[in-house]
């Protein structure tokens, strides 16, 4: 949402040639609770913006210019003035939820699941490999990467700590978060966790991360 659609794939065009062709884009929609209060901008169609903004990207690289009319993007004429390094560049798209996971499958080279237990981790390796397949593709062809969240202390109650306030902050701060804590077995800590952080108890909010949920 912060970036225009040009931008995104001047900045993916000049990493790709400085890396020598191993630049891999990471693409996501952000959220309502940064895209709208820090930015200034309606957090609106996020899926059908993501799409139409890789439809820009794709094209500038394979064709140096791009003419787009779409919905979202009514207008965008842009020029490189220079030829990519390469024609296509990987798009990895971040997902949290299976309706994301699936638009990966259809249109994506990869994609990044986030806070995702082991269980979700296999649910979203499926729904991939389905969408895929639904869009004549084949599974191998789109790329399963998983961030995962850690803390590196010699001293293991340090890291936990750590790993705990982390855990708090993406739980309290952003909706998307806890609900997806909530869905994967921790509805009575992410219940807790939101309560305190809109009472302004953050502090507070650190002792109600189980260590299971560290894990």
């Amino acid at each position: 949402f912060v970036r225009s659609a040009p931008t995104i794939a001047l900045g993916a065009a000049t990493v790709d040639s400085l890396s020598r062709g191993r630049f891999i884009l990471g693409l996501g929609t952000s959220h309502q609770a940064q895209v709208e209060p820090e930015h200034g901008l309606l957090f609106e169609k996020p899926i059908a913006r993501l799409q139409e903004t890789m439809e820009v990207v794709r094209g500038l690289l394979q064709n140096s210019k791009v003419s787009y009319r779409g919905k979202i993007f009514p207008q965008i004429d842009f020029d490189y003035w220079f030829t990519p390094l390469r024609k296509r560049i990987p798009i990895y798209v971040s997902a949290v939820f299976p309706k994301m996971v699936e638009f990966c499958g259809r249109v994506a080279d990869g994609t990044i699941t986030v806070w995702h237990t082991v269980e979700r981790s296999r649910e979203a390796a499926e729904i991939l490999r389905s969408s895929a397949k639904a869009a004549g593709r084949k599974p191998t062809d789109v790329d399963l990467a998983a961030m995962i969240p850690t803390c590196v202390s010699e001293d293991s109650e340090a890291a936990i700590e750590g790993m705990r306030r982390l855990v708090a902050f993406y739980c309290g701060f952003f909706p998307r978060y806890n609900r997806l804590m909530s869905e994967s077995g921790f509805a009575k800590e992410a219940e807790m966790i939101r309560s305190a952080w809109l009472d302004g108890k953050r502090e507070e909010s650190y002792d109600m991360v189980t260590e299971k949920m560290t894990k």
